[in-house]
């Protein structure tokens, strides 16, 4: 029994235009079925696949009263782990443990790796028994994950039932309302999906406008448009992208016979980031890699041993405002902390276009030695701040160390100095 979609996107808001595009790409890409999940803070969990399966992800996201959470349910050999992270979805594995080259059982080696020193603070349920070993929790005498058992937490009967089965796109997926209670606001949230149509309503209880009956009110031009438009509308948060990369590098390197030896992700003509990664043969099965391309949403296009994988990112921007950012400050913050965490990086600056009160500035940072799995920790380390995404270009260098370069732009939009009003 199967319990996760083989795609899941977190989209972080409803606007319809982001939900649409990431089920419109479900659908060109041959999934049929899915489920939407609406999270307390308006984020969205997005999961589909090409086949109907038993959606557990979306319950447990539904009830998730926890911040850092592993929901980990073992059965019929399978073992099922969601990851929450602050409290909103993370990432999604399903491993068979008779196949330890499993896709999600590479993915969760890497998962571990790269949140090691932060498990053991935690917390976790589970339906299985558990037991204290010297690397962390053994799961049923299956599997061990590097936990702290003290962190258990009674395992809710979302984890413990059968959970509902994916329903097909052509139908309604989801009806739902959804509640923030701090706020005491209901909000009413029904979407509709279809091969053609696509209908997403919100409606808060709307409050009376007051009326501005004042007779000399002077429209000041706002000379800060643009740079609030950067910020809301046409930034891209790196941390996501970053993440996605790694995710797509890692599950195409984990396909026997075919090795990726360069990866790319750069602005499309409308506004948004198109990724594209080359993979090599090495007496590789077309049929192993049409299945991945299949499953992944990707374009496929062959030409003698070497394949690209190629599809559109899911984007959004970095704030819901704005702020006059210096932008030599954090030109200074970042290019101090690539420094202290790669060896022998270049930065460099250049002006991408200016007005009268604010600019564009682009930082392109060079990597002579990198990894695929430190793209999550760049962009962990820009998470937050004002550092919109802009290229990256990774090439493996040397296959026998697994050595790679890679060169990486952000955007910073802001003032030139401090004083400048």
């Amino acid at each position: 029994m199967k319990f996760k979609a083989p795609s899941s996107q977190f989209i972080k808001s409803v606007r319809q235009s982001d939900i649409k595009a990431v089920v419109a790409e479900c659908i060109d890409s041959g999934n049929a079925y899915g489920s939407l999940f609406v999270g307390d803070d308006f984020s969205v969990v997005f999961s589909c696949g090409d086949s109907e399966v038993r959606l557990l992800g979306p319950l447990l996201l539904e009830s998730n009263e926890q911040s850092d959470h592993l929901y980990i349910r073992v059965e019929l050999g399978t073992v099922y782990i969601l990851a929450t992270e602050g409290g909103v979805f993370l990432d999604e594995f399903e491993i068979t443990l008779s196949d330890s080259d499993c896709v999600d059982a590479q993915l969760f080696s890497s998962f571990i790796g790269l949140y090691y020193t932060r498990l053991d603070k935690f917390t976790f349920s589970t339906n299985a028994d558990i037991s204290e070993t010297d690397s962390g929790v053994s799961f049923n005498g299956l599997i061990e994950i590097p936990l702290n058992i003290d962190n258990v937490l009674p395992a809710s009967d979302v984890l413990t039932s059968t959970p509902e089965k994916s329903l097909e796109l052509k139908r309604a997926l989801s009806k739902r309302a959804v509640s923030k209670s701090k706020a005491g606001v209901a909000l009413g949230v029904v979407v509709a999906l279809g091969l053609v149509g696509f209908n997403l309503s919100v409606d808060p209880d709307p409050k009376p406008i007051p009326q501005v009956t004042q007779s000399d009110v002077v429209n000041k031009p706002n000379e800060y448009r643009g740079l609030e438009e950067f910020y809301t509308e046409t930034s891209i948060e790196p941390l996501g992208v970053l993440r996605a990369l790694y995710r797509d590098v890692s599950r195409a390197n984990s396909l026997r016979g075919w090795k990726v030896v360069e990866a790319k992700v750069a602005k499309n003509n409308v506004g948004g980031l198109d990724e594209v990664i080359k993979i090599t043969s090495e007496l590789g099965n077309m049929t192993d890699l049409s299945g991945i391309a299949g499953s992944g949403g990707y374009r496929l296009n062959v030409v003698g041993k070497d394949a690209y994988l190629a599809k559109r990112l899911s984007v959004e921007p970095l704030f819901g405002n704005y702020a006059k950012f210096h932008i030599g400050s954090y030109h200074t913050w970042l290019s101090t902390g690539v420094d202290e965490w790669w060896t022998d990086v270049d930065y460099s600056i250049s002006e991408k276009s200016s007005s009268k009160r604010w600019a564009v500035s682009q930082a392109e940072i060079t990597f002579p030695k990198i990894h695929p799995l430190d793209l999550p920790n760049l962009g962990g380390l820009v998470y937050g701040l004002p550092y919109s995404f802009n290229y990256l270009e990774l090439k493996l260098t040397n296959p026998l160390d697994d050595s790679w370069e890679a060169v990486v732009q952000f955007e910073i939009a802001g003032v030139e100095t401090n004083g400048k009003e």
